[in-house]
Parts: structure tokens; sequence; C-alpha cells
């Protein structure tokens, strides 16, 4: 531990001319240091999230949790003291990144601790002054003004998404920022020849890798956070024209993705990609989605009322999340997880199919879409939930996705026990007319991001489901 902690204490050195196995050779071997130590430890977690079946290690659950606790107390030590030698550096914050990923694994992505690490992380990345010009810097080798990049670009995603899943202001504004990401995607245009086919170009030669990941996600949380934005702006008509803008953005950006980036029905199912190039593209599918759908809230009048428009796009988002799920052994972890694809596009979906179905006049047919494929997206979810293919009950996310689990069950239950009027509205209140629900509807208070576990406890309340007892 001693010589650990002396390491840590040399800075790490590079020049124009630095390789990057001269740079690695700094922190690794005899030059190993605290920042190494706990970058493995963090993987360690990692592994225990992605291995169910170790025998060297773990050969049940209870072991299997108790090493994940005992590697993240160990990293959590290694990185108070390598904060405490005040020797911030490149390597330093990689490992307040991963130490930040091991405690949504740990305590979950609703938790103070988490919430409070990626600030720590976002301080630490300001202090370095990654959010300027890294590439100017004339003493910085390439692959490390690519790191920089990679890192604040990743770093910018999780400040959004993190703030949208939970509520809260982001902490990381792109106007202090000069917003670099590591591959331009969106700086390549189709063209089309006179025959109309379009001509195979340089956006052909760019890798489906982590950097391409990292940098579309970060194309749209700039987006997203512009977002944010409207959901403070006063001026409603001022609010619809910024939002029409900023989907023309998304848009353009979409069309600007190279062919091979864009998401189809058939890439699941073609053989020659491999497991992470499938879930790139799910996830650069629902990242764009999800733009479309935070818009359509600022949008809408009532979200206990969700139109035309907002089902439809919900229920691309929840298709996209089911068919991640169903293919999930056929995926490969492309920068975000299945379960975080789940709580941040699956959940929310859901939640605005069921205010939409318990608020429809039709009950066969709404939003243009068929209600036999929209309840079958929904059991599915549940069934994969309900089987622990998501998560175990002693994961911190476990809670959050049982009970809306179990709302939604007793949902399709009640579709089931319920009569509908003879003119075909359903019986969703004794006394109140569709889209008009009263008390509950007002207690609602539904905000953008508000699909949390207190939204589904609400749900609950819903007079066409209160009558009902969840199961325990």
């Amino acid at each position: 531990m001693e010589h650990l902690t002396r390491n840590s204490q040399s800075p790490l050195l590079f020049g124009p001319e630095t390789t990057f196995a001269a740079y690695v050779a700094q922190f690794s071997g005899h030059n190993a240091r605290l920042e190494t130590l706990g970058i493995f430890l963090s993987a360690v977690v990692r592994a225990t999230n992605d291995v169910p079946f170790f025998p060297t290690l773990y050969k049940t659950d209870e072991d299997k949790f108790r090493l994940r606790k005992l590697a993240t107390r160990l990293s959590d030590h290694a990185l108070e003291v390598c904060l405490s030698l005040d020797c911030l550096n490149d390597l330093q914050l990689a490992f307040q990144y991963e130490n930040f990923i091991v405690h949504t694994f740990v305590d979950g992505d609703q938790s103070y601790s988490s919430w409070r690490r990626l600030g720590d992380v976002i301080a630490s990345m300001l202090a370095l002054g990654y959010h300027e010009r890294v590439e100017t810097r004339s003493r910085i080798p390439d692959f490390l003004v690519e790191l920089r990049q990679s890192a604040f670009a990743r770093i910018y995603t999780d400040d959004k998404e993190v703030s949208i899943f939970l509520g809260r202001p982001p902490r990381l504004s792109r106007r202090f920022c000069h917003f670099r990401i590591p591959i331009a995607l969106d700086s390549f245009e189709a063209n089309e020849s006179a025959s109309g086919t379009e001509v195979v170009g340089p956006a052909n030669e760019i890798k489906i890798d982590y950097r391409a990941g990292c940098s579309w996600a970060a194309l749209c949380a700039l987006l997203k956070e512009e977002i944010l934005e409207l959901f403070i702006e006063k001026n409603r008509e001022h609010c619809v024209q910024r939002a029409s803008v900023i989907w023309a953005k998304a848009e353009a950006q979409w069309k600007q993705l190279p062919t091979h980036m864009r998401y189809d029905v058939s890439c699941l199912n073609d053989y020659r990609r491999s497991p992470f190039e499938r879930d790139f593209l799910i996830s650069a599918r629902l990242d764009h989605i999800h733009i479309r759908f935070l818009l359509r809230f600022i949008l809408i009048n009532s979200l206990a009322q969700p139109d035309d428009e907002m089902i439809q796009i919900a229920h691309e988002m929840l298709t996209l999340v089911v068919q991640a799920v169903l293919a999930r052994d056929r995926l490969a972890n492309s920068g975000s997880g299945l379960v975080w694809k789940v709580i941040l596009y699956g959940l929310p979906a859901s939640g605005i199919i069921l205010l939409a179905i318990l608020e429809q006049r039709n009950p066969y047919h709404f939003g243009g879409l068929s209600r036999a494929k929209v309840l079958q997206n929904l059991r599915i979810l549940v069934a994969e939930i309900q089987i622990g293919a998501l998560s175990h009950p002693r994961e911190p996310n476990f809670a959050l996705l049982t009970r809306a689990a179990q709302t939604i069950e007793n949902f399709l239950d009640s579709e089931e026990r319920h009569d509908h009027h003879p003119n075909g509205q359903i019986n969703t209140h004794h006394d109140a007319a569709p889209g008009q629900m009263g008390p509950w509807a007002s207690n609602l208070n539904l905000e953008a991001w508000d699909f949390d576990l207190g939204f589904w406890e609400n749900l609950a309340e819903h007079p066409f489901l209160s009558n009902l007892e969840f199961p325990t």
C-alpha cells in the first residue's frame, strides 16, 4: 500500500512524442498506483454484473454480492487516499468515473451516493480543463487528446441522463464548454448520384466502437440540455418555436449519421454484426427517439392525457426496449447497460402508454396503433422483470422495476376483468367521463422525468386500478 501511495504522488509525464505504451507504463507493473488498483477493483464489480457464475471467485448469488461489496469498499478506500494526496491527473479522473459507475450498481441510480460521486467527477474534469480546447495544447499527444475528449463526452452525457432520470438540474452546462467529441459523426452528409444511388464515402469507414457510441450519445445529450431549458421557459410561443428548431436539428443529425450506424428492424438477426454493434444500433435509435419523447412533453397540454403523437413515440421507444430485452444474449454493452435502457426509456414509455389507454375512448385502437401489439409489449416487459431477467432482489433497482411491473400487470389483469361501456369506452371511473379523471389526475403532478418509484405508486391509485390488490 505504501508503494502504491508513493507512486500515486508522482506526476504522469508526457510530451508530444509520448506513445500510448510509454504512458501506460507509468502506472502499470512496478509503477502501479492506487488509481491502477481502484480501476481494477471497479472492473471486478462490473464483471460481477455481467458474469453470473465464476467458480474461482463465486458460485452463488450470496458469494457474488459479497465480492461486489468488498471490491466496492476497497475501491472507495483507494479513492479517498488518492483524493487526499491532491495529485489530480487523467488516471485519477478515470478512476473517479469508474467508482461512480460502481456505485450505480451497488447503491442504485437513484441513490445520493451515486449523485454525489457524479458531481465529484464533473468537478475534477473541470479542474483538469477538459471542457476547454484540449487539442490546442501543443504538449499533448494525439491519443491523450482523444482520451480527454472521450472523457468529456461521456461525463457530459451522464450528467444529462441522470438529471432527466432524477428530475434535477444538470450540473455541466454546454454554455461554458468547448464542445468536442472524439468522432464527428454528424459531419458526413449522404450524397446521391444522378441515378439516385447513395454514394459510399468516408462515413462508411467509421467503425462502430466505444468512441462512436460516446460521440453519438454526447450529440444527443447536447440537444437534451436544450430541451431541459424549455421546461423553465414561460413564453409558450417561444417554447414551441424552440422545440421545433431542436427537433429539426435532431432529424438532421440522424440523417447525417452514417447509414451503417442507423437502426433497422433486421439488425438484431444480422449474423454479420457483432453483439456490440447490435447494441450500438438500438442505443443510437433510443437516444434519438428520446429527444422526440422529451420534446412532446413540452407541447402537450396534459401528461395525464397523452395525445396520439405522444402515444406513437412511446410505443416506438417501448418496442425498441422490448427488442433489446428479448435479444439480450446477442447484445454487448456499447455504453449503456440493459437495465439502464429499461429504466430511462422503457418505464417512461410504459407509463405514458398506460395513461393513454386509461384515458382513451376507443378501447381497441388508439393513436393509430394496434392495441393488441401495445399490450403485448407491456406483457413481455412485465414477464421479463418478474422472472428476474433484469434485476435481482438484492440489487438497488429491483424495487423500481418490481413496482412498475406490478402496476402494469395489475392494469393488464384489470383489462380482462372490467366491463366496457356499450359505446366502447373503458370504465375508467365510475362517476367521470373518459379524459376527466377528477382528483386522481390533479394529484398526479407529472413532470417530464417523474417516472420513478413515486409515479408507479401514484398510478396504482388510478380509479381503474385502485380496487385491486397488488401481489406481495
